[in-house]
């Protein structure tokens, strides 16, 4: 008996270690945040390591292609023309350390609730200077001045270059660099004062900021708004209603920060719920049942799909919830709105519910979208809608009576009944397209007729199976789900005069979705990191770089040929031809000697 206890006990704790494992927070907040201040500051947006940041972006130009490298983004590629550029190479951490700069904190944006002009804030640029002599002695040589400082007024600043003044100062570490119209400066001075004199950096330890940057890594790119923060600025602000307030301090009850993050290989963000705000979320965006699998009526190759989930049982509760208490009348008109849809639909909100679960799906085959643009012929689109189905018996009667309303607002539309690849469903034919709708076990699906058979085949045969295709549209805890083939993007892209994004793009997947847990809301995408961003960046560059040099070449040849008559000529001198006037090869690179 004493084993089985002792068993017990141990199971229980390593359950309880499990347990307090996965709800930690395990992600890479920004750098700045550990010496910001919860209170006050409403939010900031870094750019920081930006030397690897410059490196990834000469990596991945490097490998988009030999047309890249001919254009202006070949200037980037290239070491020497950065530092003909800028004065040093900011690829390199040695660059940065020249000009007196931390590469590795990069730039923050920050706004503090206590530096206000006029009730409004004014932003702060937050950023480390190793050598303030080197930095100066650079802006001195790029710019042919050389900046001057007034500390008379520490802990404030005042910094004179080219006839204009700005403020600045320290912070722990950083130097504050008080940015938006020099004119409202003297009026941010005592707020800027209080935020460089702030010792505080209890940002990066509170909860709120940890569970934000949960799974952030290999950071580049980060945003964040906080809550707390932005309460603090309302209070502060003058002439605000009082609902404007009470609006704010409800919102923050229940969502007390968002972020957005991109790093080198993913992006990502979060939307941070309290117990309130997750409850809230479950009203708006949570079914109760299940997602179907709705991948099996797609097509393995070459479509996209848009997912929405909406509890639609809950949807008017939770719109209210939504509302803070001094908006009580307009809670009220939105309670009432069910008891009114029988009047309008003649059918109820609960017949509604009842019939559908609240998971859509709208997908569509890239090439046949494409076609169908270019050429028409509606009829032969591969496009489907997807609803989850709640009751069946429930569905089957509410479809025809849906159809029915579309009868009304367009009188020739006569709902028919029709049976689909053996399913029952109803069609309508709209501008000579015969539409239909059918339920295929626990999926209703519209479309037209060749696209529901195709579907049906589908689910039986060879459908969608890309990972994480699948997770963004059957997903149980998706709120929004959306994926793309990248080679069908690319190639349709191309078809529509925007080429180059076939390398970039070979073998993609472009999937994201938003996700709930007990924590709020979440989002990440391992598809759409900076690489694979800047990659498409160059490979369109590149493309309509060469267009423009095509189109250079063109103009060129059609104001010399077949003659022109125009250009003097001595006696005898045979007339300029395009085969005597050659055109540049190409147009001067940016940065080229002679160039402005």
């Amino acid at each position: 008996m004493k084993k089985i206890l002792l068993v017990v006990v141990l199971v229980a704790i390593a359950g309880a270690g499990w347990w307090w494992w996965q709800s930690q927070a395990r992600g890479e907040a920004p750098t700045v945040a550990a010496t910001l201040s919860a209170e006050h500051t409403v939010g900031f947006a870094s750019v920081q390591r930006v030397d690897a940041l410059a490196k990834t972006l000469v990596t991945a130009l490097e490998g988009a292609g030999a047309d890249a490298k001919a254009g202006p983004l070949g200037m980037l590629t290239d070491s020497a023309s950065r530092k003909a550029a800028l004065g040093f190479d900011p690829a390199e951490s040695a660059g940065w350390a020249e000009a007196g700069l931390d590469p590795t904190v990069g730039v923050n944006i920050v706004v503090d609730s206590r530096v206000l002009a006029g009730g409004q804030p004014l932003p702060i640029a937050l950023f480390k200077v190793t050598d303030r002599e080197k930095l100066l002695a650079y802006i001195e040589a790029r710019a042919g001045a050389k900046p001057t400082l007034d500390a008379s007024q520490a802990p404030v600043e005042t910094v004179t270059f080219g006839g204009k003044t700005a403020l600045m100062g320290t912070r722990q570490g950083y130097t504050a660099l008080l940015l938006g119209p020099a004119r409202k400066h003297e009026q941010a001075r005592a707020g800027f004062a209080a935020f460089l004199g702030d010792t505080s950096g209890d940002l990066a330890k509170g909860g709120t900021l940890k569970r934000a940057f949960d799974g952030a890594e290999d950071l580049y790119f980060a945003g964040y708004l906080s809550g707390q923060g932005a309460v603090t600025l309302v209070k502060g602000m003058q002439g605000l209603p009082e609902v404007a307030l009470s609006t704010a301090t409800h919102i923050i009850e229940r969502f007390p920060g968002l972020s957005y993050w991109l790093g080198g290989g993913a992006a990502g963000g979060r939307l941070v719920a309290t117990d309130k705000g997750v409850e809230l979320i479950q009203k708006l965006m949570v079914p109760a049942r299940k997602p179907p699998e709705f991948s099996r009526f797609l097509g393995a190759k070459g479509w996209g799909a848009v997912r929405i989930s909406v509890n639609l049982k809950d949807l008017f509760s939770g719109i209210g919830d939504a509302l803070p208490p001094s908006m009580s009348e307009v809670k009220s008109q939105i309670g009432m709105a069910p008891m009114m849809l029988p009047m309008v639909l003649g059918f109820g909100w609960d017949d509604l519910t009842a019939a559908v679960s609240g998971h859509v799906v709208v997908a569509f085959d890239l090439a046949s979208t494409v076609a169908v643009a270019q050429k028409g012929n509606a009829s032969a689109l591969q496009a489907l809608v997807l609803v989850a189905v709640g009751d069946t018996a429930k569905a089957d009667s509410l479809v025809p009576e849906l159809l029915k309303l579309a009868g009304k607002a367009m009188p020739n539309v006569k709902p028919e009944a029709v049976t689909v690849a053996g399913h029952a469903g109803h069609k309508i034919s709209v501008a000579g397209v015969e539409v239909a709708v059918v339920r295929v076990d626990d999926v209703l699906l519209g479309g037209t007729i060749a696209a529901i058979e195709a579907a049906v085949k589908r689910a039986d045969g060879e459908h969608l199976t890309d990972k994480t295709a699948v997770a963004a549209i059957d997903g149980a805890d998706v709120v929004e789900g959306v994926f793309y083939d990248g080679e069908a993007v690319a190639k349709a892209l191309a078809e529509q005069g925007v080429p180059g994004l076939e390398a970039a793009l070979k073998g993609k997947t472009l999937a994201m979705a938003l996700r709930h847990d007990s924590h709020g809301l979440y989002g990440r995408t391992d598809t759409l990191g900076l690489s694979t961003m800047v990659g498409l960046v160059g490979g369109v560059g590149a493309s309509a770089f060469k267009k423009y040099i095509e189109a250079s070449r063109a103009a060129e040849r059609r104001v010399v040929s077949p003659e022109m008559p125009f250009m003097p000529k001595a006696p005898g001198q045979a007339v300029p031809t395009a085969a005597t006037v050659a055109p540049p090869s190409a147009a001067p690179a940016l940065g080229a000697a002679g160039g402005e």
